[in-house]
């Protein structure tokens, strides 16, 4: 079984290889056959997790406070209605209002505070290298955000500023770049292993 796994594995690998080359109806097999074990993959993934929190949430919970819940959720299958279309949009509403509300809680911190903190930081008690980067990360983020929020033209000055000002950011695109295609190499060499039986 586990010759069968390899063969399969390698046959699959080499095709969705070719497409660099050339596509093929191989290739679109190997293509639709990737999207829809990831999408079957999903769709299992969410149905388990559904069951899972409804049976822990329904198992001990007050059935009263399920009512307007089931409620809610029963008014969003008037979606199927053309003459009562309407009335779903007051859950979808309240849905969306909710997720919103949520993920703005959940994200104000750890997306914007944080990254302010990590900014402003203090340079005391840390080694040369450190303090450093540290400089470089600040002057980076304080002419970034020249660049972005101040709309002067390219002249005098403050044009100078925001030509030095778009070479950081080229920089700082660059490197990500950089380290993204590191990691499509990495995981490329690791098909290539996988290949020659290194594994």
């Amino acid at each position: 079984m586990a010759e069968l796994e390899f063969v399969v594995a390698a046959v699959v690998t080499l095709v969705a290889m070719s497409m660099a080359f050339k596509e093929s109806w191989l290739s679109r097999i190997t293509e639709h056959l990737a999207l829809g074990v990831l999408g079957g993959y999903a769709t299992v993934a969410s149905i388990k997790y559904l069951i899972d929190t409804i049976s822990t949430q329904v198992a001990g919970a007050d059935y009263v406070n399920l009512i307007p819940a089931l409620f809610i959720g029963v008014l969003l299958y008037f979606q199927f209605s053309k003459e009562y279309r309407w009335v779903s949009g007051i859950p979808t509403s309240l849905l969306l209002g909710t997720m919103l509300g949520l993920l703005s809680s959940k994200t104000i911190r750890p997306q914007i505070l944080d990254q302010i903190t990590a900014t402003v930081f203090t340079f005391s008690g840390a080694d040369a290298m450190t303090s450093f980067n540290n400089i470089i990360i600040l002057i980076t983020t304080a002419f970034s955000l020249f660049f972005f929020f101040f709309s002067a033209g390219y002249s005098g000055t403050s044009g100078k500023l925001k030509q030095f000002a778009r070479y950081l950011i080229m920089l700082s695109l660059g490197a990500s770049f950089g380290n993204m295609y590191m990691g499509v190499v990495t995981r490329l060499i690791d098909r290539f292993m996988f290949l020659l039986g290194v594994y």
